[in-house]
Formats: C-alpha cells, sequence, structure tokens
C-alpha cells in the first residue's frame, strides 16, 4: 500500500490515545451491503489442520541460541480452551528491516504482511516496490533470520501473506505460504493473483544457521503455483466496485481463500477464492463492519490484513484497530449456509499495541496474535490469549 499522511483529525485522536485500539467492545456486524452473496457455497474451514506444535523451533538449537530463544516458551504454551479475552499486548523486540550492505543485501523496509511459520515464528514481505519476489522470517524478536526467494514471479503489489493448508492435491503434512498480489489503489488491474508456495519445513527445523547470520533459501519453481482471479460484476457501476482494492488474506483448511476488501467506508466486501488454473471468479460472501463509532468513514477504517485464528474467528486489522469476528461457531464444513453467518457475526475490538501504520496480522495458532506495522524499524507486538 502507498504510503499516506495522517489524517489532521487523525493525528488529534493519536495524541488522546485514538489510534491503540480500546478495551474489548462487542457489537454486531452488519451487512450493510445490498447484493447477491454465496447463500448456497460450500461451507470454510478453520485452518486448525496448520495449527503446528512450535516446539520442535529452531531445532538448530546450540548455534541458535539467545534472541530465538527468548520468547519462545510463551510460542510454546498452548491456550487451554476457546480464547475469550486477551492479555496487554507485549513489544517482543523490533523488526530488523535489513542485513548487511549493498545492492543484494536483504531489505524489509515496507512490511505489508505476517503469517505464522512452522516453527512459531513469522513470515514476513514488503509492499509493492520489490522487484525481487521475496520472503522473510522472522523470529520472536524481530530478528530476520531467512530470505526466501520464489522463482518466476514478479511482485506487483504484494498486500497480505496466509500459511496453512496447501489444498487439494496435497498430503495433510504439506504447508504452504499463500501470498496475495491484491493491492490496487488505482482500480486499473483487470486481474489480481494469490501465489501458493511450499513452506521450506525441513530448512526450518534443520538448517537455520547461528543467530548472527540470514540464511538464503529459494522454492523450488515446482512448488510454485499462480492463481489468477478476478471479482464478479455483480451489478458493478464504478471501477472502485468492479476493481477493489483489498489488501487482507486468509487460507482455509481445504485451501480456499477468503479476501477483504479495503474501503474508505467500513464496510468490508468479503470474498472466497478457490486456486485453480486459469482466471478464476471470486465469489462474494457478505460484508464486514469495521466502522467505529463515531468514526463512520475515512482511513482508519481501511482493512488492511487478517488471519484465521485456531478458535474459528476471523481476526481483522485496520491501520490503528483490530478485531476478531465470531460467526456463533467455529467456521466448519458442519455449519449451515455461510451467508447468516457472516451477517450475524458479533465482532470484538481487539487490545493492540500502538501502529503507525498498521497492516499485518497473525494468529499465533494458540488463542494469540502477533501484529507490526509498516515502514523501518517499527516494534513486534504480541497479544497472548488470556482465558
Amino acid at each position: 500500500m502507498t504510503r499516506h499522511a495522517l489524517e489532521p483529525w487523525l493525528i488529534g485522536l493519536c495524541l488522546v490515545g485514538g489510534c491503540s485500539a480500546a478495551a474489548s467492545d462487542v457489537a454486531d456486524s452488519q451487512a450493510a451491503e445490498a447484493g447477491a452473496v454465496d447463500v448456497g457455497a460450500d461451507q470454510l474451514d478453520t485452518d486448525d489442520a496448520a495449527s503446528i506444535d512450535a516446539a520442535g523451533a529452531d531445532a538448530a538449537g546450540a548455534d541458535a541460541a539467545g534472541t530465538d530463544a527468548e520468547v519462545q516458551p510463551q510460542l510454546d504454551a498452548a491456550a487451554s480452551g476457546p480464547c475469550t479475552a486477551w492479555a496487554t499486548a507485549t513489544q517482543t523486540g523490533v523488526v530488523q528491516s535489513s542485513v548487511g550492505a549493498g545492492e543484494d543485501a536483504p531489505t524489509l523496509g515496507e512490511l505489508s504482511g505476517l503469517a505464522r511459520s512452522h516453527n512459531g515464528w513469522l513470515w514476513a514481505h514488503n509492499d509493492s516496490g520489490e522487484t525481487t519476489a521475496r520472503l522473510f522470517l522472522l523470529n520472536p524478536t524481530g530478528q530476520l533470520r531467512a530470505v526466501l526467494t520464489v522463482p518466476g514471479v514478479v511482485p506487483v503489489d504484494w498486500e497480505d501473506i496466509a500459511a496453512g493448508s496447501c489444498g487439494a492435491g496435497f498430503s495433510a503434512d504439506k504447508r504452504c505460504l499463500w501470498i496475495g498480489d491484491i493491492g490496487d489503489n488505482a482500480h486499473t488491474r483487470a486481474t489480481v493473483s494469490v501465489v501458493r508456495v511450499l513452506e521450506p519445513t525441513q530448512q526450518l527445523a534443520t538448517a537455520l544457521p547461528s543467530a548472527s547470520t540470514v540464511a538464503h533459501w529459494q522454492v523450488p519453481p515446482s512448488d510454485v503455483h499462480i492463481t489468477q482471479f478476478q471479482y464478479p460484476p455483480d451489478g458493478a457501476t464504478t471501477a472502485a466496485t468492479l476493481r477493489p482494492d483489498a489488501e487482507a488474506l486468509a487460507v482455509l483448511s481445504d485451501g480456499r481463500l477468503l479476501v477483504a476488501t479495503k474501503r474508505d467506508d467500513g464496510l468490508s466486501r468479503l470474498f472466497r477464492v478457490t486456486p485453480g488454473t486459469g482466471t478464476v471468479v471470486a465469489v462474494l460472501l457478505g460484508t464486514l463492519n469495521v466502522r467505529d463509532p463515531p468514526l463512520e468513514a475515512g482511513l482508519s477504517l481501511r482493512v488492511t490484513a487478517a488471519d484465521l485464528d485456531g478458535d474459528g474467528r476471523l481476526l481483522v486489522r485496520a491501520y490503528f484497530r483490530a478485531w476478531a469476528f465470531d460467526f456463533a461457531a467455529p467456521l466448519t464444513a458442519a455449519l449451515p449456509a455461510l451467508a447468516p453467518k457472516i451477517a450475524g457475526a458479533t465482532r470484538q475490538k481487539l487490545e493492540t499495541g500502538f501502529d503507525v501504520q498498521g497492516e499485518s496480522i497473525a494468529s499465533d495458532g494458540h488463542g494469540g496474535f502477533w501484529h507490526t506495522s509498516e515502514l523501518e524499524n517499527q516494534p513486534l507486538w504480541h497479544i497472548l490469549c488470556a482465558p
């Protein structure tokens, strides 16, 4: 996402503490937009199959002592049941934006997405402006530990990343990273895309170097797949509706994807994308209301990231707020039609650490979540579940 100057009213709001999320607040999520929804769609599943225990993080262990191990105990502490409350945000470190010098040095200067890795750490990526498709592995203190290059991909506007099921045709032990090249500030892209790569789980377990160096890995070309998709016409009369901008992506346990659009009116449209070949048409599922009275419009209500937590809720991030949408039961195949669930969902405001420009959120697999900001050298925040 292109960097924005803060709106004058927002600067004032920040000065009185309004930029950080307030205490928990439950309200009905309204289906405020008319239009067709996929009432008869197959049901969505949670990403629980990919909730892999982080106990084996950094099996190369002895060489990566120190910062890698500092926060590991809280990664391994699974919640005892569904999360109903969250602890105060803890800054575990600062995102390391670069390592070394020179043109080829890895630099994470415009972080726009986070996803939990196989070992409980975090995958991240840059926003637009990258000429090389790369993912960055951060440890729990924000230290850059590995760079993963994705061959054959030219990034246009990478906005979010999700980790979990690889979908049809893959065994349950495989885990994939999904990168959403879905940004379109100017509403000019006829198609957008999602890139799927196999997560290098073996390297995560055995091939990390010492904590003072950065590993460099490359995805085999055969492990890369790109799904092109477009949004349904849906009676659209404007470019912003026909070609919406989106920055939020989540993956379900069957490998299907959720994409939430970014709008100034705080009414994000939620689409489902089924990966495939050719150009796939997304399916409109409903609307997520992230309005926060008295704020009914503006930059602060734009949805910038999403993830599914282990309790079947959808975590949604806006620039200065975060929400957990609860669908009354985990999103599983046993549920009736999904559209009424979206229309009747409740939302809970999540207390977060302060971000200058929050564009990322990632479940930690145990009921809590991580988030950080775009821009360089920003705090890395971890919010633990406190059931």
